[in-house]
């Protein structure tokens, strides 16, 4: 059945209720490219929007045609061509609009289309019709201005409504032409996107994932890193950019005080008026030469950095502010150094132990402390008094605040010339008591600020140092940051190690700016971080705008072709990573040069990577860590395949091969070789781990189990170490097993099949008590060990391991031990540290539930969870007497029915919160209607909210949800993300856990409509907030993303009444955790939260399967009839931090004695909620009508 919020577009405007806008409006909201589109203008796109869906290939219309519609892309995407002739066979796609895009709005000047729009993919759309288009820009033109292009804009504010050209004017050879009206803007675009690497570097570039296109930035030297000294002011090249007397504004800035100013956040910023020194870069719009990614890029601080300079500037000249000693000097004075005089100074370490004793909560250690002052050095705020753009935790060196180094104010002076603590003549003046209390009430929001843009500040700070410049840390910094940009989703671990140490930043600070023109070299690749850009072409003008996480220039840089258009700075602040074209080819050879393809006849069969290992002894422990090995021969020269070198002075050099793709026989041959055995225990090499985790995909359990067999049974070959660098041992510079007595020999192969046996048993010792074929395979090899136990007597204690898993008593085994020993211990499952908690569900646990037939008669089954639907069905139908062939149906409350396919299975935990189960022929489907118990409750639970403690409410559904958390098999997230259908296993505990975030999410909502009482609601909406915030700090985020997402559902947030009269605190409270749930960067901010938390954590999941889902669907399985490792080592990195998540016991203390923990233990595990958002949202506007 289609959704509800389809439905509701699929109706005519005039029949659409407020219920209906309001479903529209919770659906878009969410959509990209309305992010920030004032809520208004959006209830208008909700009211004239219209859904649309097309297949493949399908012309949405073509170049000429007068425009009809403007569109957004909801999913899918669409390429963009263009022909300069008008002849269709001289298209060429020039870019292709992803989810969130919008397009079209040359409806608005009834000009003809520029170029021709095709789906490359089954697409969703929203349009709107060119009339109603028009009348939303009459009404909200002030509003539009992210939904159209600037060139469609100035037409409609000059009146003239011919196509121009929007070019800068410094853009040569430009003609108005071709694309001046396309209008396209927003969302997951890129251009090129068609382009594939050919020649000697194709196979290099599919194995690293590079389908598309890339462009150049050369190294910065050390004259390119900071500001010019603000001071030198003799040289005429800077000037102040501001309003205002310089004279009033300083002495202003120095005296400290608000004055009459309103006592809110705001008014911390103090005179946004204030003079800052930058650079002219008016120069920059002729050349591309201009450009000085060192340079400020931004013409004033942001708002909030400069409020947060302000507040802390505020209580350092504070004698008594948080973390100081009274009576103690100021951290800002005066400081001598030699035969200088540093005027109103404060010193860097002294600032970082000042700041984490403001609030050790929020900021942790000096790390973090040291990216949150860099956040304010970078913009302007906080200035080096040598200009450095480092901020240092060093004792030696000065720093101030920016209204402390205005000419005239601070600098450099010699010894004597003035007395120390005057500034030009004049003392420093102290804040006033009322400045101090207002500082210290908004210093806790300040430093959660500063806390989620230091990182930020810190990774553009490494990237703004030449490659070579870049420590071991700061590169894995940048590698880490990587992995979460989507632009590189599709390369290859290798390949992104490898650009962190080469990728650079780039800030342009005014909009115009233009990157590069078409026709030019391409000479490097561009990922934008933040702003946006136009695509412009020379015959026309803008033909689409990219944004945030969008990238363009690969295919130039590969195939050497032209720019094939223009590329114009949008906005002002945007910034970008960048690629250079040398660096990129290179790493494209040192890609080849470490790659080893192993092949039988003419095709390959394994794939390998070289990469460095760096040993670390510390306190006589080895650690090592993994890099590339293009990176580490960067170091150190004279390597070669098999050797060890020297990295630094003690920490040496090892080489090993990683997998990146192979035959599933021939990856298996190679990790029995080379990963299990005594010497094999290396930190960073998850191959043997990441195999385990991820077989199923490519690998059946039958095939497993034969080629296991195989192996231990068959001699073992003289000649394996012949096989070059097929063998690690070669690599590590060890001697070869095959070359030894074949006796030994023949032992060691033995003992390696059953190590990997029982590592297997560990990680799925429940399909070793399931699975017929495996149970019959554990019982062979165990029977097989017993009789060479005879001839090899050292397999005795693997033969005691086996028989150990055979009984299903083991739960750990670790073969890296000397003496060839094995250690079992408990493991961290839930139910074996807990017996009487919940246990996890398995295919044949028995399930009993209700089929309804179209009258809701019913019928009771009792079957194993891994029935499949047929089964079901045909079961149900015989009991229900029903003699037609029927099908499985899930009936939604909202009457949305969805059919089971043939071969599904665990179907009963795949239904929704009020979801039931029927049966139905093809013929009576649309009789299928929701029971009446499916509404949900029709009165609140306010009274028994009332009674518990919020704390305890929060404890008691963490428990309950770690509990369900730590059920959860590693390979259910397997089977759910590659398809249950095509593995035949239940995903039950997986699905059970899911449904557990929309049920609390809907708990939220339905308690609060079902409030008619507004005080009691207002408390409601309290104890929500304090349950979140509680949650979190038991570092539940699952739990707390799902009250912080139904607080901001439509049916909550438009409660305005309610929210108006909830206190301050909660409102800012929750508006901090609103802003969590921001989607830039990858929801940087949630990973940064996440980041500086151990275990145990109950993780935001939907989000995790939504990165196993984005690197399923963005990376081929297979290439060449080889597995594609290297997306099993992704996927299995999700799954790792999962287990990380969970490798500690919920260990938290309860918040203490109550006398009803049974009664709101009950309650938390029995929710009752109502799950239509349309209900729901009538519930809501009967507490508070429509305005």
């Amino acid at each position: 059945m289609i959704a509800e919020w389809i439905t509701c577009l699929d109706k005519r405007s005039f029949e659409r209720t407020g219920e209906d806008l309001d479903i529209i409006y919770a659906r878009l909201k969410s959509v990209k490219a309305f992010e920030k589109v004032h809520p208004a203008l959006l209830q208008q796109i909700c009211l004239f929007g219209c859904y649309e869906e097309l297949d493949e290939g399908v012309t949405l219309y073509c170049q000429g045609d007068i425009g009809t519609n403007w569109y957004t892309v909801l999913s899918g995407s669409l390429d963009v061509n263009v022909s300069n002739t008008g002849d269709p066979k001289d298209e060429v796609t020039i870019c292709t609009l992803g989810t969130g895009t919008v397009f079209g709005d040359s409806v608005l000047t009834n000009s003809p289309r520029r170029a021709t729009v095709v789906t490359s993919e089954y697409s969703e759309l929203l349009r709107i019709s060119a009339p109603h288009f028009r009348e939303m820009w009459q009404k909200h033109r002030q509003y539009m201005g992210a939904l159209i292009t600037d060139s469609e804009l100035q037409l409609l504010t000059s009146g003239n409504v011919a196509p121009v050209n929007t070019l800068h004017s410094d853009v040569a050879g430009t003609s108005n032409s071709v694309f001046n009206t396309m209008g396209i803007t927003g969302g997951n675009s890129g251009i090129g996107t068609s382009g594939l690497a050919v020649g000697s570097d194709a196979n290099s570039m599919n194995m690293m994932g590079f389908n598309n296109d890339m462009n150049t930035l050369g190294f910065l030297n050390s004259e390119q890193l900071g500001l010019n000294d603000h001071n030198r002011n003799a040289t005429g090249n800077n000037t102040f950019h501001g309003i205002g007397s310089q004279q009033n504004t300083s002495q202003s800035l120095a005296s400290g005080q608000f004055g009459s100013m309103p006592r809110d956040f705001k008014a911390l910023a103090g005179h946004n008026n204030r003079p800052y020194l930058l650079q002219d870069h008016s120069s920059e719009m002729s050349t591309k030469q201009g450009s000085q990614p060192w340079e400020a890029w931004t013409s004033r601080p942001s708002e909030k950095i400069a409020q947060a300079g302000r507040v802390l500037r505020i209580l350092m000249l504070s004698s008594s502010g948080p973390g100081m000693i009274p009576g103690q000097p100021s951290l800002i004075r005066d400081r001598k150094l030699g035969n200088s005089t540093y005027r109103r100074c404060a010193i860097g370490s002294e600032m970082v132990e000042w700041l984490i004793a403001q609030n050790n909560q929020i900021v942790h250690s000096r790390h973090q402390a040291t990216g949150m002052w860099q956040a304010l050095l970078e913009e302007g705020v906080l200035v080096h008094v040598n200009r450095d753009r480092e901020f240092r935790d060093d004792p030696n060196l000065y720093y101030r605040f920016l209204e402390d180094d205005m000419p005239g104010f601070g600098g450099t002076m010699a010894q004597g010339s003035m007395a120390i603590g005057a500034v030009g003549g004049a003392q420093l003046m102290q804040p006033t008591v009322q400045d101090k209390r207002d500082a210290e009430e908004f210093l806790p929001e300040i430093l959660t600020y500063l806390s989620q843009t230091g990182p930020d500040a810190i990774f553009r700070l490494i990237l703004r140092k030449p490659g070579h410049t870049r420590s071991a840390e700061e590169v894995e910094i940048l590698y880490d940051e990587l992995l979460h940009i989507k632009a590189l989703s599709h390369l290859s671990t290798m390949v992104k190690r490898e650009l962190a140490g080469v990728i650079t930043f780039e800030a342009h600070p005014k909009a115009g700016f233009l990157m590069f023109r078409q026709g030019d070299e391409g000479r490097s690749w561009y990922i934008i971080l933040s702003g946006s850009v136009d695509v412009v072409t020379d015959r026309g003008g803008v033909v689409c705008t990219l944004h945030e996480g969008d990238d363009f220039g690969k295919l130039a840089l590969v195939n050497t072709a032209p720019r094939a258009a223009s590329v114009i700075v949008k906005e002002d602040n945007s910034h970008f990573l960048k690629v250079d074209k040398e660096d990129f080819l290179r790493i494209l050879q040192d890609v080849e040069k470490n790659t080893v393809r192993l092949k039988e006849g003419e095709q390959d069969v394994l794939v390998l990577e070289k990469i460095a290992v760096k040993l670390q002894h510390h306190n006589g422990i080895v650690s090592a860590t993994i890099g590339s090995a293009a990176s580490a021969a960067a170091t150190a020269s004279g390597s070669s395949l098999g050797g060890m070198q020297q990295g630094g002075s003690s920490n040496p050099i090892q080489y090993r091969y990683s997998i990146m793709a192979g035959t599933s026989e021939k990856m298996l041959d190679y990790l029995l070789e080379t990963r299990l055995d005594a010497n094999a225990d290396l930190v960073g090499d998850t191959f043997l781990e990441d195999f385990l985790l991820t077989y199923p995909v490519f690998l059946s359990n039958s095939k497993l189990t034969s080629m296991l067999t195989r192996h231990y049974t068959t001699l073992p070959l003289q000649s394996a170490s012949s096989s070059g660098p097929s063998h690690d041992s070669m690599m590590m510079g060890r001697g070869a097993a095959g070359g030894t007595d074949p006796a030994e020999g023949m032992f060691q192969k033995k003992r390696k099949v059953i190590h990997f046996v029982l590592r297997w048993c560990v990680m799925a010792l429940h399909e070793f008590t399931e699975d017929p074929s495996l149970i019959s395979f554990l019982n062979e090899l165990c029977n097989s060990c017993a009789n060479d136990v005879k001839t090899y007597p050292l397999l005795k204690n693997e033969l005691h391991a086996l028989e150990q898993a055979k009984a299903g008593k083991i739960t750990y085994y670790d073969y890296r031990k000397q003496n060839r020993s094995y250690v079992m211990t408990q493991g961290r499952r839930s139910e074996e540290h807990h017996p009487e908690k919940r246990k996890s569900i398995r295919g044949p646990d028995e399930n009993i539930f209700k089929v309804y037939c179209f009258d809701h008669t019913y019928t009771t089954l009792r079957l194993p969870m891994d029935t499949k639907a047929e089964v079901i069905a045909t079961q149900a139908a015989s009991k229900l007497c029903l003699e037609d062939e029927m099908l499985l149906y899930e009936v939604k409350s909202t009457g949305e029915r969805i059919p089971f396919k043939k071969n599904d299975v665990s179907v009963t935990s795949a239904l929704s919160i009020n979801g039931r189960l029927f049966v139905a022929s093809r013929d009576h489907v649309d009789k299928l209607c929701p029971l009446p118990d499916q509404e949900g409750p029709q009165c609140g639970t306010s009274h028994q909210l009332e009674m518990m403690s919020s704390k305890e409410i929060a404890y008691q559904l963490t428990i309950l949800e770690y509990e369900l958390f730590s059920c959860i098999h590693e390979y259910e997230f397997i089977y759910h993300t590659f398809g249950r259908h095509n593995f035949g296993k239940i995903t039950a505990n997986l699905d059970i856990f899911l449904r557990r975030f929309h049920e609390v999410q809907y708990w939220v909502i339905t308690e609060l409509v079902l409030c008619q009482n507004l005080t009691k609601r207002i408390a409601i909406l309290r104890k929500f907030i304090k349950v979140a915030q509680y949650c979190k700090e038991y570092q539940n985020l699952d739990t707390f993303y799902a009250v912080v997402m139904g607080l901001n559902n439509v049916a909550v947030s438009r409660l305005r009444e309610t929210w108006e009269k909830l206190p301050m605190k909660l409102r800012k409270m929750s508006h901090e955790f609103e802003n969590m749930l921001d989607p830039c960067r990858n929801h940087r901010l949630y990973r940064l939260a996440l980041g500086k938390m151990n275990p145990p954590i109950i993780p935001f999941l939907p989000l995790l399967m939504k990165d196993m889902l984005f690197t399923h669907e963005g990376n081929r399985t297979y290439f060449d009839g080889l597995v594609n490792f290297e997306k099993m080592h992704m996927v299995a990195s999700t799954i790792r931090h999962i287990q990380h998540c969970r490798s500690e016991i919920f260990n938290f203390e309860p918040p203490g004695t109550s006398r009803n923990i049974q009664e709101i233990r009950s309650y938390v595990r029995n929710l009752k909620v109502i799950d239509n958002q349309r209900l729901l949202t009538q519930l809501s506007h009967r507490l508070e009508p429509r305005s």
